[in-house]
């Protein structure tokens, strides 16, 4: 089994150069689930090569990032069953899009010239239009060729918006959709996105994956910060951001701090709010090595995303996984969103009004040796079931059986 698999990873040294050159939020989350994919497809038995062709996922120039022309540090990597493809692109408003469409769309189509078409699996990581089209088009000049689609968001609720800004995504998220619906396989993060898709025989639901190693090797002094909860990931008010401040606030926890690392809407005022409370503290987008060193010394891991809107029915939050591989005991409420199975291995919030005031006051007099044994089971959990082989041979057998 062949793979080619089409995305927008961040590998090795141009890791650093997007980091540096990244305006605001940078696609971590996205990052570490194409990552973690890759390494569990590659780990089957079954897969003998996996050819990646990436053109990363950054923002656009000139509000996003500091260059109009995307260009690779590194264009080709190897490693083991690995061949890495990074691409340039024009990353302008717009045009962006087309560029990222004709450079997949022709190296793909090369690629499926030295293939045996009928072993040849196209896996397409996230409703990206460009990508799909590309694909969409060779599927119809090379129509032995499999195609899968990975759907981590919907294109809908990644991020609001109003009035005329929004025609376009609306127009693009239903070309998106046709064509996503004419993939041979689909694999979504919720049971609740499959209605999006009931034209895709062959589907199956993996919420996330775990890292294989939730280690750092940040030398960052967390004991500086004495007790705090932490809540790491995306500042936006949809998430229960603001919510989350004022029960912090209203819990009155006396020396126990909340630290806040990432990157949103929610950030200015998340700093407004730092500089009136010493008690809360930002720390903006930090490199994911220093993320998880916080999270294992914290008192507990927050997740204030409530069950109050519709996007919650098609999203699971990648930071739930994360945060149970760190060892140290998850709080949040639950969300039709995130499998029953995992409310066996943290602390529930009770949604009504003042729960995860009374949540954080409970968890922060409650004895280590609970909090950790909490942590620890969770741990157990996600190191036994949620593995990137474990959870990606549900796609291979997928493939197998169709």
């Amino acid at each position: 089994m062949n793979i080619i698999f089409i995305g927008g990873a961040f590998w090795g040294p141009n890791k650093s150069k997007i980091i540096a050159n990244s305006i605001g939020l940078i696609q971590n989350a996205a990052d570490v689930l194409q990552h973690n994919y890759i390494e569990g497809i590659a780990s089957n038995a079954a897969v003998s090569e996996i050819i990646v062709l990436n053109a990363v996922y950054i923002g656009s120039y000139p509000r996003k990032y500091l260059h109009p022309y995307y260009t690779p540090a590194i264009k080709e990597q190897r490693i083991e069953k690995l061949k890495i493809i990074d691409f340039s692109f024009l990353n302008l408003p717009g045009i962006k899009h087309i560029s990222r469409f004709n450079i997949i769309f022709i190296a793909l189509l090369k690629l499926l010239k030295t293939k045996k078409h009928s072993d040849v699996i196209v896996i397409c990581y996230a409703m990206h239009l460009p990508f799909l089209a590309a694909i969409y088009l060779n599927k119809l000049l090379n129509k032995n060729i499999r195609t899968c689609l990975i759907v981590p968001d919907l294109p809908e609720f990644m991020a609001t918006r109003s009035g005329i800004k929004k025609i376009p995504y609306v127009i693009s998220a239903k070309i998106g959709y046709a064509i996503a619906n004419k993939f041979t396989y689909i694999a979504v993060i919720t049971s609740g996105m499959l209605e999006k898709f009931n034209k895709v025989k062959n589907s199956v639901v993996i919420e996330g994956i775990a890292s294989k190693k939730n280690t750092s090797s940040a030398s960052i002094r967390t004991t500086d910060y004495g007790r705090y909860f932490l809540y790491s990931g995306t500042l936006d008010a949809r998430y229960g951001i603001i919510e989350m401040l004022n029960a912090f606030e209203k819990s009155s926890l006396g020396n126990l701090k909340l630290i806040i690392c990432g990157d949103g809407d929610s950030r200015e005022h998340v700093i407004a709010r730092a500089k009136k409370n010493t008690q809360i503290i930002f720390l903006g987008q930090l490199d994911r090595d220093e993320v998880l060193e916080l999270q294992k010394k914290a008192v507990a891991l927050l997740n204030p995303r409530r069950d109050v809107s519709l996007f919650t029915k098609y999203s699971f939050p990648s930071k739930i996984i994360e945060y149970m591989n760190s060892g140290r005991p998850v709080l949040m409420y639950k969300l039709p969103g995130i499998p029953v199975e995992y409310y066996n291995f943290c602390y529930v919030i009770d949604p009504s009004d003042g729960g995860l005031a009374l949540a954080m006051q409970k968890l922060a007099t409650t004895p280590e040796s609970k909090l950790m044994a909490t942590g620890k089971s969770a741990k157990e959990f996600i190191e036994r079931y949620k593995t990137p082989k474990y959870q990606t041979n549900k796609l291979i057998n997928l493939f197998k059986d169709s």
